[in-house]
């Protein structure tokens, strides 16, 4: 009898900042500029255009003691207007802007951009919550939280009928290997089922 055990825990492949910084050139960030004071409870609409003020921007540098994010020689400066503020996003891993693939981010005009991704088993997925700030308050600092759980399966072959055998793979049936994030709120939305072949162990 070979018996299988599920053992489900959050993902923790990065878990601290100091792990996150060894992988700051793969944080995407947009910052949309805002009136509406609602903005900052609820999502936008129309203050998506083609143009904000940061459009997945590829961060270079994590500081593994600050927290600081950096990403590159490009400045970028809040509105002048004492009504206008900028709402700031961020995930992980980084991908680009495009309308197909594995992994990428496809871009609205009067909504939030969607993250499409791809689930091998191995991957990470991660997003911050919404901050916001303005040129009289700085934002408060982002905090990440993991979006995909890990399943780890403990075989115990109790009777020893599977001595010398070699496990190959584990294939997961029915399951959703791609799926789609938004970017603002998180909310994960799934497609269609396929089967998942865990890497070989």
């Amino acid at each position: 009898t070979l018996g299988v055990i599920p053992q489900e825990q959050t993902r923790a492949s990065i878990g601290d900042l100091e792990a996150l910084s060894k992988q700051g050139n793969k944080i995407g960030i947009f910052g949309v500029e805002y009136s509406n004071p609602n903005a900052e409870v609820s999502a936008l609409t129309d203050e998506w255009t083609e143009y904000p003020l940061m459009k997945n921007v590829q961060t270079n540098k994590v500081d593994p003691n600050s927290g600081t994010l950096y990403w590159g020689d490009y400045i970028y400066s809040y509105p002048i207007e004492d009504n206008l503020s900028v709402k700031f996003m961020a995930y992980f891993p980084y991908a680009p802007i495009a309308e197909s693939g594995d992994n990428y981010v496809k871009t609205f005009i009067g909504s939030s951009p969607i993250y499409h991704f791809t689930i091998t088993g191995t991957e990470d997925l991660m997003i911050a919550a919404p901050v916001w700030g303005n040129k009289n308050k700085d934002p408060k600092s982002m905090e990440f939280r993991h979006m995909l759980t890990q399943l780890r399966f403990q075989l115990q072959d109790l009777d020893g009928a599977f001595n010398g055998e070699k496990l190959e793979a584990i294939t997961i049936t029915a399951t959703h290997t791609k799926s789609t994030m938004n970017l603002e709120t998180g909310v994960l939305a799934p497609v269609p089922y396929t089967n998942l072949t865990l890497p070989t162990i």
